[in-house]
């Protein structure tokens, strides 16, 4: 029996934009973790998820039947093959350490969170995590991640700041169980070194049918272009309209990071889905939808690519002994589908049921070597927390394009700043010419001045005998001839200067 574990196609409707497996092919053989949640329900998360699937699986093995997991959620795969819950063993192991006593406290302290008895003693629950995240919900996430690298730094800096999930989960943790999501990793690596947990199944193995890159390029191209033939835009419009007036009147923001809203559609389409009516019509209306076409397509391809990295990254290094081997099915050429897919699936799982090791070899293992390694590139504004990744970057095309445009930029700048300090520098020499003149001015202007008054002064003095000089007004302020000349004009007179002499060694 078919079990899917796309994330996505829980949803009840929306079977075009989660692009569903169809009524006919779902009465081929039961399928399962369909159909069965409201698009409108935006809080369920994986372990809610698993926590209904792991009965199913139960059921079906225990009845001697096969559950063939589907899908590409990769976290929802993950939480199906391996034990990855928090233990309380391994919490109270961490919490018993000195260093970590205080986090215990602090956590305690905080009880105005809601947490209950189970959670603290680390165990899973079924409650909706909008009671325990109330009060990180209005919270941005570069707050959110502030708030992390304070209360667990090493994990802090494993963890991309913009991956919303991940920080309210850590957070979480440190809320629930007074613990750094790091020290419980830290002490759970001790029982399994492979830092994925025990598998859940031990007889698993996954079969992996890839494709050229350039051909699946196209048939992702080929899907979106199905999906809008099929209806995807009313669809998504029905939706928006429906999903708006719920959020109208709980006056809430429309977050694409949640629910049925995470699907690859919305987003893309969504200046062309808030449009009015009649101007979807117009040329401007035009433009957007085939933007969004365009951007479905990339969005596709991207997580095409994602999904292969996972596989690569997760199920085919070598951490450890607790991983699943993959089988590659090349589906290349589809006409070939039957001898280069079909069959040899069919023979892999076969000789796994009877206990007898495959024909076909797994795909080879690569050695790990892509430790957590935190790094952001300021030119091109991003941030990598793998060291791998980051030397991806750094040798990409694209990022090597933008530092020579930045580059480009600079010189430009360079130059121009060039020119613009020689145009200040003439200016300023020009400014300095033209108040060297209009001082010379001032200073002829003051002189003929003083030279007035000291010859006012001396035919006065002539005229009413000795008296003392205190000051002369040049018209730029007050000139202290007993300070400048160091005598009165009494004094003056007794060495036989007369004021003339005095006002000549004023001018001087």
């Amino acid at each position: 029996q078919l079990y899917s574990f796309l994330e996505l196609l829980i949803y009840k409707g929306l079977d075009i934009v989660t692009n569903k497996v169809t009524v006919e092919e779902q009465e081929i053989c039961p399928h399962h973790m369909i159909n069965y949640l409201s698009p409108l329900e935006e809080n369920h998360h994986v372990h809610q998820f698993r926590n209904k699937a792991l009965p199913i699986i139960e059921k079906l093995l225990n009845d001697k039947k096969m559950p063939i997991i589907v899908g590409g959620t990769n976290y929802y795969i993950e939480s199906l093959l391996w034990n990855t819950l928090i233990k309380s063993e391994d919490v109270e192991r961490v919490k018993q350490q000195p260093e970590n006593l205080k986090h215990v406290k602090e956590a305690r302290e905080n009880k105005d969170s809601g947490v209950s008895e189970a959670e603290e003693d680390g165990e899973e629950t079924n409650r909706p995590r909008t009671e325990r995240d109330s009060v990180y919900q209005d919270l941005d996430t570069e707050t959110l991640y502030k708030r992390l690298q304070e209360v667990d730094p090493v994990y802090a800096s494993r963890t991309h700041p913009n991956n919303r999930r991940k920080l309210l989960r850590a957070l979480e943790v440190f809320d629930v169980h007074g613990t750094p999501m790091s020290e419980i990793h830290k002490a759970q690596r001790i029982e399994s070194p492979s830092n994925v947990g025990e598998l859940r199944y031990p007889n698993t193995c996954v079969l992996w049918v890839q494709s050229e890159q350039s051909v699946l390029d196209d048939r992702t191209n080929k899907r979106v272009n199905t999906m809008i033939e099929r209806g995807l835009i009313q669809e998504l419009l029905d939706f928006h309209k429906e999903f708006n007036a719920k959020r109208t009147q709980e006056n809430r923001e429309l977050d694409y990071t949640t629910g049925i809203f995470q699907s690859i559609g919305f987003k893309e389409f969504h200046e062309y889905l808030i449009l009015p009516e009649e101007e979807k019509h117009s040329e401007r209306g035009k433009l957007l939808f085939e933007k969004g076409v365009e951007n479905m397509k990339i969005a596709t391809r991207q997580y095409a690519r994602r999904q292969i990295y996972w596989i690569k990254n997760r199920l085919l290094r070598n951490k450890g002994h607790n991983y699943p081997p993959v089988y590659s099915m090349d589906s290349t050429d589809v006409s070939h589908w039957t001898e280069k897919v079909h069959d040899p699936a069919v023979q892999i799982v076969q000789d796994y049921m009877n206990g007898v090791v495959p024909q076909q070899e797994p795909l080879p293992l690569q050695e790990y070597d892509n430790g957590a390694e935190f790094n952001e590139c300021k030119a091109c504004n991003k941030t990598f927390v793998m060291r791998k990744e980051w030397n991806i970057h750094i040798k990409s095309a694209k990022h090597k394009k933008r530092l020579r445009s930045l580059r480009k930029r600079f010189h430009d700048t360079c130059d121009i700043l060039d020119q613009f300090k020689e145009k200040k520098s003439m200016e300023r020499e020009t400014t300095l010419a033209e108040m060297t003149s209009r001082t010379a001015n001032i200073a002829t202007d003051s002189v003929d001045g003083v030279m007035r008054d000291c010859v006012a002064s001396d035919i006065s003095d002539k005229e009413a005998g000795p008296r003392d000089i205190k000051s002369l007004d040049t018209g730029t302020g007050a000139v202290n001839l007993r300070d400048m000349v160091g005598t009165s004009n009494e004094q003056s007179e007794d060495k036989g200067e007369s004021v003339s002499d005095v006002r000549d060694k004023v001018l001087f």
